[in-house]
């Protein structure tokens, strides 16, 4: 039997992204895929009732660790990645 394809997901904290993000995510597991998404820990119940993988992407190096200063805010997120 083959294993099956393994997905990367990654999202930034904010939830307009993420509500039509996490229709892609539960597609793809729909569809057999083993996905694994990195994000913001309050989308981890939307990541896991799609049957994907949680894990936390600020985890060690919270956003305002990196930059607590720019503006607009999604601005941040830039200088994060």
């Amino acid at each position: 039997m083959p294993m099956p394809v393994r997905i990367a997901c990654f999202a930034m904290s904010d939830a307009n992204h993420f509500a039509s993000f996490g229709e892609l995510v539960a597609q793809l597991v729909q569809q057999g895929a083993d996905v694994r998404v990195w994000t913001d820990p309050a989308f981890r119940p939307q990541v896991e009732a799609a049957g994907a993988a949680f894990s936390n992407l600020f985890d060690g190096r919270p956003l305002d660790a990196v930059d607590n200063a720019s503006r607009p805010f999604p601005v941040r997120h830039v200088t994060f990645a």
